[in-house]
Order: C-alpha cells, then structure tokens, then sequence
C-alpha cells in the first residue's frame, strides 16, 4: 500500500509546504477549507517546529513513485527524461481518478509513466515556472 502524502504551494508566501492536516470549517454560512503546513526538513510534533495555517493553496499528492535518485514525484513536479532528452509535467489524469500520467512539455501529448527510475525531478510548476517554457 502506498504512502498517503500531500505538499501544498502557498500562493501567499510563495513557498513550498509539507502538508501536517487537512480540514474544513462551517461557522454559519461561512466555509472554508485550509491545511496546517511545516517545512520539508521539520518534524511537526516537535515543539519547535512552526505548523501554520494556510488559505490560500494548491494541493499536490504525492504519487507513490520516485525518481532516479530515490526523490518522491508529487504532482506538478516537471521531471525530465534522459534519453529522450524531454520535460515532463505530472499531473492527475481527472480530479476524481486517482491516476497520474505525464504531459509532455514541448507538445502537451500525454501518456504514461513507464518506469520513473529513468526521469530525473527537476522542478516543479510553482517554485520553477520558466521549466515550462519551450525553446524556440
């Protein structure tokens, strides 16, 4: 079985967060949904560790593959593939499917992920936004 993860961007402070909770919250008519978030390298049960709360964000789970360097792929990470000497988006098929494919970067083809230890993570869609610019 595999490992159920989540990192957020926050559009606020334009930083990558590890995702600690999900939840949402009725007061009356009011609802909103929001995520206590840490950094990457912090443990949140640790008394030192800063878990905050965010709003304003884009959650990706993590696939359940990793890369050629043993790095976990989360959706929206663009993964670059050696021998074809391709980027590549990861991102969920449909919202509702728990399917993962790759987008190709200069053509916007899908497919499959065939074996992940061949692509290297490189960045993502968020922290890296010039990876999906095609050279001309």
């Amino acid at each position: 079985m595999r490992e159920i993860k989540f990192r957020a961007w926050d559009y606020d402070d334009k930083k990558m967060w590890k995702v600690v909770a999900i939840s949402e919250s009725i007061w009356g008519d009011c609802e909103e949904k929001h995520i206590r978030v840490c950094d990457f390298d912090k443990s949140p049960s640790l008394k030192e560790t800063d878990v905050r709360l965010s709003v304003n964000y884009k959650l990706m789970q993590y696939t359940g593959l990793k890369d050629k360097n043993g790095r976990e792929i989360y959706e929206g990470d663009v993964l670059f593939h050696p021998i074809q000497g391709r980027r590549k988006v990861y991102y969920p098929f449909a919202e509702h499917v728990a399917s993962y494919g790759l987008r190709n970067v200069e053509n916007g083809m899908a497919g499959d992920l065939c074996d992940s230890q061949i692509y290297e993570i490189i960045g993502n869609l968020y922290e890296n936004p010039e990876l999906l610019e095609v050279n001309k």
